[in-house]
This record gives structure tokens, sequence and C-alpha cells, in this order.
């Protein structure tokens, strides 16, 4: 669709896919793709304690936020228009339900 998406998107995909889904691939995943948010185990019983491991803190937070505001449409970005196929409108163009 042409909309910019900040590459480390699939860090963030991969982040909530393992806090949805808690399963050695997903970890796997997010190891891969952000292998700092995890930090290895020290011991090899530690290895599905990763839960431990994992901090969500507040920089992680705006970092993540950051990610996913830089990633997609904002109110710049053209829409495609619902009422005419060929015309574009922002969101700021749409006017309020009422």
């Amino acid at each position: 669709m042409g909309w910019p998406i900040d590459p480390r998107l699939k860090q963030v995909c991969d982040l909530a896919n393992l806090l949805k889904h808690e399963t050695p691939r997903t970890q796997a995943a997010l190891r891969t793709s952000w292998p700092a948010l995890i930090p290895p185990p020290r011991r090899h019983f530690d290895e599905h304690d990763w839960y431990e491991r994992l901090h969500l803190d507040v920089a992680l937070m705006a970092t993540l936020y950051e990610i996913i505001a830089g990633s997609g449409p904002d109110s710049h970005t053209p829409f495609p228009s619902q009422a005419s196929a060929g015309g574009h409108e922002t969101p700021a163009d749409r006017s309020p339900q009422t």
C-alpha cells in the first residue's frame, strides 16, 4: 500500500507472538530477531523459564510505541476513499459520525 514500515516491526510481532502463544517456536523467533530482549539462560533447565528473563520496562514500552507509530498510515497519509473508487481522503477530511 506504500505506507512506511519500521524495519523493527518484525521484532514487535515476534514479541507479541511469544506473549500470546508461549511456544518454543515463538521463543526461538524472538531470540533470533531481538536477542537482547531475552538473555540466554544461565543453566540448561532455565531454558523454559524465559518469562523471568523478559523485562517489559518503560524504555521498552516507549520503543514499542515508536516502532508501531512509525509503521503504517498517519494523519497525513492518504486513504482510499470509500465514497469514490478513485478519490483519496485523509482521516482529517472525514466528517465525524453523528
